[in-house]
């Protein structure tokens, strides 16, 4: 034998107990045995344990074949052995000319359902053929492997064979009786015999079997027993080509996510075709955009068209499915940009942000200039309605879109309808327009700035960052332009007028420009900032009395503070300087009375006069309770505290502050903390620490009873 044959055995033996011709298949561990005995007791039966060697026959198609031997010197029978007349179109056209379809259901249903351990099969048939072809087309609708395991005896006798075939077969308790010359029992059909049995009797037969096969090699490809109803239909779609209906399409999507290639074509796609052909609904395209591979970009091309006629109808949109970035194909590209270009020209301008979202969303690389026209028609319509609801940080063409909008803004504002961009942009533009108004010399930009100052907040600290920055450079000649942006519609506060003019070079200050810093500066409480731009425009000052005479008191301020770390009283004094200057410089000359003794730095404070009170009234209690101090500063904030509102020269105002902040500080500190102050005032004179152990103690009494005894003894000490 060549490897590619059956093995013929030959026998004599009892003649089929119906007197004629018989036929039976069965398999085992050892492989598969397929026998004739004819009506004289002589068998010829083929042996294999290579199931391909049948190649696409059934066994009960093997009746009447011609090479069926009686002799042992007959040839051997070789691999995909002819068949005798029972090929699928005979057997097609037998069962049809019966009108056989239910009979053929049923029986291929009982039979499939025998294979899995149901009930035993029982055929009542006139002769041996009659029931070999009911069983040969009831088995040509099973997978060839499947069939192979359907074992039968027709006629020869019950060997225990799945399917028993006799003309008086006996009683055969919980089997499945057919009479086939009768109507059939009810039997439930299975799926595959209610897919493939109406195909079989109106298609090409030869193609219903290989679409049987090829439904199973999908099964098995997923490692599964058996073929679903997602396999059944996929295989027609392949082989008979079928169009897939719009019921098909969910179970055909859910097949398509795992789609086996046993043979390595692309099944995948046929499917696919028939599926998008069959016009899904719109869960199952969002269900594949994500799930077929390389034929994602046909599906999302798919959805995009589907979404994208939902737009154009008007009809609400639903919250669209995230999708995953995409690598479009140049082809895929270039149809998605079609189908949006050509949405866009249909689409209402109200619908169009919802079009270049949905073009977003799927990654389609789109701009304006490829629909200039309706691009223009968009923006005119969004130029009319600026508090309309539209997302453009999510479109694909945002820069190019906003860049048409701030040009027809420019033109209007230039026009008839100024007055209304000027309301709009306040409104409703300005965050939109913010990034790019880089020109405070043009309308439309310096209109966008001064709303953004404003508005206050980050935006505003965000311009006025961004402008400083500008004018850094001196030979950009924007300053008048700057400030007159900046400060349009809102007015300028001292910190931000300081760090704009600190920017600048002193001789590249615009006299304008520091003519308007002095107007803000008049109504502005005084505060070193404020100190610092007199300073820096002093040589615009010229005859504006009261800003002149702060920067000159200013000047001698700062002239102390240089000097008087160095030279003590001879750098000079604060006797005569104005309160709001001694005020607004409180901080720096409190770090120089740090470093002094206590009782020099007293001598200060009553120079300096009710300013710098005020000032270490603020500053003091900010200082010893700073966890950043040393213990020694701290407690030295304490006492000067302390002798800055006992001194006879305090203001009642000190005087209250001071208490309350001191009061707070006793209240939080142990008598060690107490102790601690009462040294350093003995240091500066033994009534000052007495004073401090009376206040200490009517202090204590104010907390215990209730009492105003506190505020009496301040004013007490007023006396």
């Amino acid at each position: 034998m060549s490897g590619r044959e059956f093995r013929s055995r030959y026998g004599d033996g009892a003649p089929p107990v119906s007197g004629s011709p018989a036929l039976s298949h069965d398999h085992d561990q050892e492989g598969y045995r397929t026998a004739r005995t004819t009506a004289e007791g002589r068998t010829h039966s083929l042996t294999t344990a290579d199931a391909q060697l049948y190649g696409p026959i059934r066994p009960a198609q093997l009746w009447g074949a011609p090479w069926w031997a009686d002799e042992p010197d007959a040839p051997e029978v070789q691999a995909e052995p002819e068949p005798g007349p029972l090929t699928a179109e005979e057997l097609r056209g037998w069962v049809l000319e019966r009108d056989g379809a239910a009979l053929l259901t049923a029986l291929h249903s009982a039979i499939d359902r025998a294979l899995d351990g149901g009930p035993r099969v029982v055929l009542v048939a006139p002769d041996v053929e009659f029931a070999v072809r009911w069983i040969a087309a009831a088995t040509l609708l099973l997978p060839q492997e499947r069939a192979l395991r359907a074992s039968f005896s027709a006629f020869a006798g019950d060997t225990g064979a799945q399917v028993l075939a006799a003309a008086e077969p006996g009683e055969h308790p919980g089997a499945v009786r057919f009479d086939l010359a009768a109507a059939p029992p009810e039997v439930e059909p299975t799926g595959s015999a209610k897919h493939w049995v109406p195909r079989f009797l109106v298609a090409d037969p030869v193609d219903v079997v290989d679409a049987v096969e090829l439904a199973h090699q999908f099964a098995r490809a997923r490692s599964e027993a058996s073929a679903g109803q997602a396999d059944r239909l996929a295989a027609g779609l392949i082989v008979l080509g079928e169009h897939a209906s719009p019921a098909d399409c969910r179970p055909l999507a859910a097949w398509l996510r795992d789609a086996p290639a046993p043979s390595g074509t692309d099944v995948r796609g046929a499917v696919l075709s028939a599926v998008l052909a069959a016009e899904p609904p719109r869960a199952v395209l969002v269900d594949l955009a994500e799930n077929v591979g390389e034929h994602t970009g046909r599906v999302r091309i798919a959805l995009l068209r589907d979404e994208l006629d939902e737009i154009l109808h008007g009809d609400p949109v639903a919250e669209p499915q995230p999708l995953e970035p995409l690598p479009w194909t140049e082809e895929e590209a270039e149809q998605a940009r079609i189908l949006i270009r050509n949405a866009a020209a249909a689409a209402p301008a109200e619908r169009f942000d919802l079009l270049l979202r949905t073009a977003t969303r799927f990654g389609v690389p789109l701009r304006a200039g490829g629909f200039a026209e309706d691009a223009d028609r968009f923006v005119r319509w969004w130029a009319d309605h600026p508090r309309v609801e539209v997302v453009p940080g999510e479109w694909p063409c945002r820069e190019e879109l906003v860049g048409r909008l701030r040009d027809l803004l420019a033109h209007r504002l230039a026009g008839p309808e100024a007055d209304n961009v000027r309301r709009d942009v306040a409104a409703d533009w300005w965050p939109l327009l913010l990034d790019a108004a880089t020109e405070p010399g043009e309308p439309l930009d310096a209109e966008v700035i001064g709303a953004a100052v404003a508005a206050g907040g980050p935006a505003r600290e965000q311009v006025v960052t961004t402008f400083a920055e500008q004018l850094r450079d001196p030979g950009r000649g924007l300053p008048e332009a700057v400030f007159a942006a900046l400060f349009g519609a809102a007015e300028p506060e001292v910190d931000e007028l300081h760090r704009l003019v600190a920017a600048m070079p002193a001789t590249a200050v615009p006299e304008p420009v520091a003519q308007r810093v002095f107007a803000a500066l008049d109504r502005a409480e005084v505060t070193a900032p404020h100190l610092d731009l007199l300073r820096m425009l002093g040589h615009h000052i010229g005859d504006r009395g009261g800003l002149r005479e702060l920067w000159t008191d200013d000047g001698r301020v700062r002239s102390w503070l240089t000097g008087y770390p160095k030279r003590g009283a001879q750098a000079g004094s604060l006797r005569g300087i104005s309160a709001r200057v001694i005020e607004a410089r409180g901080p720096e000359i409190l770090g120089v009375l740090r470093e002094l003794a206590l009782g020099e730095a007293l001598g200060v404070v009553t120079e300096a006069g009710e300013g710098l009170q005020r000032a270490l009234a603020r500053e003091l209690p900010a200082l010893w309770r700073d966890e950043r101090a040393t213990s020694g500063q701290r407690d030295r904030a304490v006492a000067l505290a302390f002798l800055t509102g006992w001194q006879d020269a305090a203001a009642a105002e000190v005087r209250t502050a001071f208490d309350r902040e001191l009061e707070g500080w006793a209240r939080e500190h142990d008598r060690a903390a107490h102790r601690r102050i009462s040294r350093l005032l003995r240091g500066v004179g033994a009534d000052d620490a007495a004073a401090w152990h009376e206040w200490l103690h009517n202090a204590g009494a104010d907390r215990g009873s209730g009492a105003p005894g506190r505020g009496r003894w301040w004013r007490r000490r007023a006396r």
